[in-house]
């Protein structure tokens, strides 16, 4: 054999071998490396999951989380939170009130909700009745206010009326009651309760059902209520029976025949919108029930603006400004300027529109959410937008972060849904089809959708709550390892694999596994081989309990870190140091293909597990596709 038959063959050898790499592996004769997936970077529906790295969730996935080392687990649970309900409607309203003062009996952290007509608040384990004239058909809108004359801060609130309703969070217990006195066990101004004039308050009687009484004045030492009115005496009430101030009320505020819908409050001025109106009311900064103003204005008075069209809702960015949302595409940045003129200094609004495209207003108040140092919101187009300024731009620049999964969103109903911010997470609800998004703000990913049926979401003493989108409940959300109950359905689909290469034939004989796994934990695996498995779907489980598979932690080992994680919505949490590792090298009939997908998922009673790596010995086919070279 001369020199030039060797060369050729060399040659010839050499670009077999490179054919038959895949990725960055090279393919030997006799060994096939795993071609493994060890971080997840997202979850992402827009871009075709056969185009996709395979290191992100593709559409189909549920319930699971990507936690903080980029690793796919079961999501926990949630769990009731307060009483029951057999009842069939939703939670319509909610609001968390972190409030100046606290006692053992008003405690600094007050959970609010409506559902029906009510709006009720959380006490101890229940949540208790304190109105009952809410509108069945609008949302309850708060906001918190300073009152100069009470010396401490007050919960406003409207309801698509022309009234304004104020609520001081008052909260005690009865010590002693005669025919015009009701004595408390507490002090009163401690407790929260309004001291300055006439004021309501409600008492729970023995029988479950709250009494409403009048008061005029404050007497013996601090704690007891005089010029009560009707009597008390007339009624039984228990040992320390619960008492609360009342929702007092200021009618036609700020303007008789002008419907409030929305609320905020900025420099401690109050602003009100209306669905019914294009003028937005400012009250003056000295008093949340006065909004008039002279002319010209002077600094701290009201004001009444006049938009192109009705209010949607408002947001302040930062101490200086307020966002109102208008109609369906308009967003206004509203300021008071101080300038000087004839009369003196005078303090004028300027209103500047923003530049947001067609369709990017806000669909509701609710739908609006300061994070951080940026606003979002849900628009009318069904994107999360972000609010942020653009270098060499005069104007803050309206983004929408959604795109990723804008096939998700689009198919989305936010209608009476709401933004959250919580651990660094935004979370998004999606009533109608029971759905939350979550938009991770460190790492700048979504989330795969959670399936949890909830409405509205509160952020209450640090922990995340959700109220229902069907019954009158809220759940603490994240917690237990099953949805009140009910066994979660556990979905973690992966984009299509080809190994680099999109143009050839390729199989393999083992799909690698490792996981950690609950032994009373199954999950099952699913290959799809070619689009949605038109070829052939393989299936198998991976069973928690069972002992060939697993390497199960030595008791005396001290892992040091818990391996699962610190993302806070991940079900393994609790028992992750005693969770053990699962390892497989599951053989599969070799089946020729150009692509595949892997599905991960789970049914099993409160499951939990998380994915550590996956990937399959990829190797070059050595047949060829020859009814597709035609």
């Amino acid at each position: 054999m001369n020199y030039l038959t060797v060369h050729w063959k060399k040659l010839i050898a050499s670009f077999l071998l490179g054919s038959a790499t895949l990725g960055a592996a090279t393919l030997g004769a006799s060994e096939f490396p795993y071609q493994i997936t060890s971080s997840i970077k997202g979850y992402v529906t827009k871009t075709d999951p056969t185009n996709l790295p395979t290191d992100y969730l593709v559409a189909g996935s549920q319930n699971v989380i990507i936690n903080d080392q980029e690793k796919v687990e079961s999501r926990a649970g949630y769990e009731i939170f307060g009483a029951a309900s057999t009842t069939a409607t939703a939670v319509t309203s909610d609001f968390s009130w972190k409030h100046s003062g606290a006692t053992s009996t008003a405690p600094s952290e007050i959970l609010l909700r409506t559902k029906d007509n009510l709006i009720q608040y959380y006490a101890t384990s229940t949540f208790e009745d304190l109105w009952s004239g809410v509108s069945t058909t609008s949302p309850v809108r708060f906001a918190t206010v300073w009152d100069s004359s009470e010396q401490m801060d007050t919960l406003l609130s409207v309801n698509a009326s022309s009234t304004l309703m104020k609520w001081s969070g008052g909260q005690a217990t009865v010590a002693s009651t005669t025919s015009t006195t009701v004595g408390i066990n507490e002090e009163i101004g401690k407790s929260r309760f309004f001291i300055s004039g006439t004021h309501r308050f409600r008492i729970k009687d023995s029988g479950g059902v709250w009494r409403e009484f009048s008061h005029t004045g404050i007497g013996g030492g601090v704690s007891t209520f005089t010029g009560v009115t009707p009597d008390p005496t007339s009624f039984t009430f228990g040992t320390n029976a619960s008492i609360v101030q009342a929702i007092e009320f200021h009618a036609n505020t700020p303007q008789a025949g002008f419907l409030s819908d929305t609320i905020s409050v900025l420099n401690n001025q109050v602003w009100i919108g209306s669905e019914n109106s294009r003028f937005v009311f400012v009250s003056k900064d000295t008093s949340y029930t006065d909004f008039t103003f002279s002319s010209p204005r002077t600094t701290g008075q009201g004001a009444k603006l006049t938009l192109d069209s009705t209010t949607v809702g408002f947001m302040a960015p930062d101490d200086n400004k307020m966002l109102v949302f208008s109609g369906d595409d308009r967003v206004y940045q509203v300021s008071f300027e101080i300038s000087s003129s004839d009369t003196g200094t005078v303090e004028l609004p300027r209103i500047k529109p923003l530049l947001v495209s067609s369709g990017q207003g806000a669909q509701s108040q609710e739908l609006i959410a300061k994070i951080k140092q940026a606003v979002v919101w849900i628009s009318n187009n069904n994107e999360l937008v972000e609010l942020g300024q653009v270098e060499n731009l005069p104007s803050p620049q309206a983004i929408a972060i959604s795109d990723p999964i804008k096939p998700d969103f689009s198919d989305a109903t936010f209608t009476n849904g709401e933004i959250e911010f919580w651990e660094n997470s935004i979370f998004i609800t999606d009533p109608v089809d029971g759905k939350m998004f979550i938009f991770d703000m460190s790492k700048r990913f979504w989330q795969p959708p959670q399936v949890l049926g909830m409405r509205r979401v509160s952020v209450f003493g640090n922990q995340l709550y959700g109220h229902s989108n069907s019954v009158p409940e809220t759940y603490t959300l994240f917690m237990g390892l099953n949805d009140n109950g009910n066994p979660i359905s556990f979905k973690a689909h992966f984009a299509y694999r080809n190994g680099n290469r999109r143009d050839i034939l390729k199989n393999f004989d083992k799909f690698f596994t490792e996981l950690y796994l609950a032994g009373n934990t199954t999950v099952t695996v699913e290959l799809l081989y070619e689009w949605q498995g038109a070829k052939q779907i393989t299936e198998y489980d991976l069973v928690g309990s069972n002992t060939a598979f697993l390497f199960t932690p030595n008791n005396s080992a001290a892992l040091g870190v818990n391996p699962l994680g610190t993302n806070p919505l991940g079900g393994q949490l609790q028992v992750a140091e005693q969770s053990p590792k699962y390892r497989r090298f599951k053989p599969i009939v070799p089946a020729d293909f150009f692509e595949y997908a892997p599905h991960f998922e789970s049914d099993s009673d409160d499951g939990a597990f998380q994915i550590v790596a996956f990937g399959e010995n990829l190797r070059q086919s050595g047949n060829i596709a020859s009814k597709l070279n035609q």
